[in-house]
């Protein structure tokens, strides 16, 4: 049985996979020294940063890479500003931005968030390969 959200990362990469992206993997772990989650809770103040740790759903289209933060649950709390940012700068900072929420109920272009443009979406774009498609040209001409 699936835990927590993985069944949602799973279905976005599969969904991905569709619309054409090859190299997929879901539910990426980073290890981390128990040294160095010291050190990056110094240094940012919190005990764990999940984000630094944890990558939902990793692929490519041709030669772009793209990363998608997955969230089954409330959102509410959580930033995608920073929670992609952290994320692609673990991949490149190439990397086309996803968030994906369960429930979002309009898909959206955030370019407010600095130098990386993130593409809010919902179940409902995963549904559709060819809205995924013309998500991923959209953010490749953003960040060329």
């Amino acid at each position: 049985m699936k835990s927590d959200g993985e069944w949602f990362e799973q279905f976005t990469a599969y969904a991905f996979e569709k619309a054409g992206a090859r190299d997929m993997s879901y539910r990426i772990r980073i290890e981390r020294s128990e040294e160095s989650v010291r050190a990056i809770a110094q240094r940012i103040g919190m005990d764990e940063d999940i984000f630094l740790r944890d990558m939902d759903v990793l692929g490519t289209f041709g030669s772009s890479h793209f990363l998608v933060s997955c969230k089954l649950g409330d959102s509410a709390n959580v930033n995608p500003k920073d929670e992609v940012k952290q994320m692609s700068s673990l991949v490149g900072r190439f990397t086309l931005s996803f968030f994906c929420k369960f429930i979002c109920n309009e898909s959206k272009l955030e370019l407010n968030y600095g130098k990386v443009p993130v593409r809010i979406i919902g179940w409902r774009d995963l549904c559709s390969p060819k809205k995924l498609q013309s998500y991923v040209k959209e953010l490749r001409k953003l960040i060329a």
